[in-house]
């Protein structure tokens, strides 16, 4: 917000050039202010590299194919996010260190109420067509993904926040956003943290992008088919500091996670963006490669859906959160890269977490107690929906073998991708009709989009058919929180609200592991999988 609660002021200006969201709560609390106005430096974060400077080589990463068209109002999978995101640029970058960086924007704030924000763009930033960008372009990219008739993925994010006609260009370089809620995350909302979001031209019709790949990235498109997608260094790059030092990057698409290795190891790809430890069995002790990997909010989530028996009663999906081995679930299905969760997207990354809420633990005597008080004490036969990739399918036959030991008797049922999240609407989507479903959720740098999306009523990614006007209200109530106080007292009531109800269980959160060969340098991933291509170099160049 703009001011703190007795109107003492704003953070000043210049507080610093990149910020964490942990670091601007901290920094707010301890100065009695709230986060609504922070500047950000005017440069992209890298290493400089003058114009015309000598660079060069080709980079090949492995990824997994695209479960969709390339079109950044749809992408919403481990494919296609890494080549959109990569090649397109946003108002702002969220690092791997969860530290929001300027990147079109240079600047923004907030006024006292928290609905309105403004953001200062880049007056210098073209197209890859020559065309100018200015805050028109930033303008109709907004309201686009905000246009319910459109079918945007980000309206997971922009639902009840941003509406159509929300953004508006005051001038050149000043786009005005007023929100239908106060927020005091929203920056990140046209971060890279909300990966559909780089910026477009005006007058960009859903569809086109695989047409002509306009974009404002360094990058142009040199071939797109099913084998891999090749980008090649632009001429006219309009941040000549920042100009790539490679010539070419090809992503290819390897729809196996462990040809994704094999093609590493044999030296067909440079580097993996993101890949299982569990897969990676093959890597140990090659001096070829080097490893990466960091905590991240990148989570598994088991939704019930509350709409019909027996998941229509609390004691129910408690039982399951209380058969559910969590620890077994991060050693066996992420071979122990990651960390145990506990039913809630609160995570200790977040500043705001209340960390009030005691651990759940695995209890098989009182899941069977449930059970038998709920009218189960036989027990019961329920269906669970997941799809092949990452960890789902080792976790999801891990869930199966726990359940059993409290006579839950789960059938899974697996299937590809593409047509697990199927058109993302319900009564068409898998992922949104099962009875039971596990997936994935990409990692967030705050927890606004998945308490927005999953956890009120009429959320777009509502797997659990829920409904709770208490929860909603929280939710409602968190997002509009100034500081960090107010936040993690919401928290706490949120965290302890979902323990109870338990209308999901989210067991584990995995770390991002990505890899390279070892001439292959600044390899850089960022939360949401993206590659930050701008910093890296060969040594054998």
């Amino acid at each position: 917000m703009g001011t703190d609660k007795t109107g003492c002021g704003r953070i000043p200006a210049d507080v610093s050039n990149k910020f964490s969201r942990r670091q601007l709560l901290q920094a707010a609390a301890l100065l009695g202010l709230t986060a609504g106005a922070v500047h950000l430096g005017s440069s992209l974060s890298g290493p400089a590299m003058a114009q015309g400077a000598k660079g060069g080589g080709s980079l090949t990463i492995g990824v997994s194919r695209p479960a969709q068209t390339l079109d950044p109002l749809r992408i919403a999978d481990e494919g296609g996010i890494p080549v959109v995101g990569s090649f397109g640029q946003y108002l702002a970058w969220v690092d791997q260190d969860y530290v929001l960086n300027p990147m079109l924007a240079v600047s923004w704030s907030s006024d006292e109420t928290g609905k309105v924000w403004t953001f200062k763009l880049r007056d210098d930033v073209t197209f890859n067509d020559g065309k100018k960008m200015t805050a028109r372009d930033a303008a109709y990219t907004i309201n686009l993904h905000a246009d319910p008739e459109v079918g945007s993925n980000a309206l997971s994010v922009f639902k009840g926040q941003v509406e159509k006609g929300a953004a508006i260009a005051i001038d050149d370089t000043t786009l005005e956003v007023r929100l239908e809620v106060a927020n005091g995350n929203f920056p990140y909302m046209l971060s890279s943290d909300n990966y559909n979001l780089i910026i477009l031209p005006e007058g960009y019709q859903p569809g086109d992008f695989e047409k002509n790949f306009v974009a404002t990235g360094p990058w142009t498109v040199s071939r797109s088919d099913r084998e891999g997608i090749t980008f090649v260094r632009r001429s006219d790059y309009w941040d000549p500091q920042n100009l790539p030092h490679l010539e070419e990057v090809t992503f290819s698409y390897i729809d196996s996670p462990q040809a994704r290795i094999i093609a590493l190891m044999g030296g067909s790809v440079d580097a993996l963006n993101n890949y299982s430890a569990v897969d990676a069995v093959s890597m140990i002790g090659s001096t070829e490669i080097t490893q990466f990997s960091f905590p991240t909010t990148f989570f598994r989530i088991i939704g019930m859906g509350t709409d019909a028996a027996p998941f229509n009663d609390k004691r129910v999906r408690r039982a399951v959160a209380l058969l559910v081995d969590r620890r077994v679930l991060v050693d066996g299905a992420l071979a122990g890269a990651g960390a145990i969760a506990n039913d809630s997207p609160f995570f200790p990354q977040y500043a705001s977490s209340s960390g009030a809420v005691p651990q759940r633990e695995r209890d098989v005597a009182a899941a069977k107690a449930l059970l038998a008080e709920a009218g189960y004490a036989d027990g019961f036969t329920a269906s669970l929906t997941t799809f092949t990739g990452v960890d789902l399918e080792d976790a999801a036959q891990l869930v199966q073998a726990q359940l059993a030991e409290g006579g839950i008797n789960v059938q899974l049922n697996i299937m590809d991708e593409a047509t697990y999240y199927g058109d993302l609407k319900r009564g068409t989507s898998p992922f949104l009709d099962s009875q039971m479903t596990m997936c994935e959720f990409t990692s967030r740098a705050t927890p606004n989009v998945v308490l927005n999306s999953v956890y009120t009523s009429d959320g777009v990614y509502n797997m659990m058919r829920y409904s709770n006007p208490d929860v909603d209200q929280l939710v409602t109530d968190y997002i509009a929180a100034p500081d960090l106080e107010r936040q993690r007292e919401i928290s706490g009531k949120l965290e302890a609200l979902l323990l109870d109800e338990t209308p999901a269980v989210i067991p584990y959160v995995s770390y991002l592991n990505s890899a390279w060969r070892n001439h292959v340098q600044g390899f850089r991933v960022n939360p949401s999988f993206m590659v930050e291509l701008h910093k890296i170099s060969l040594s054998n160049i």
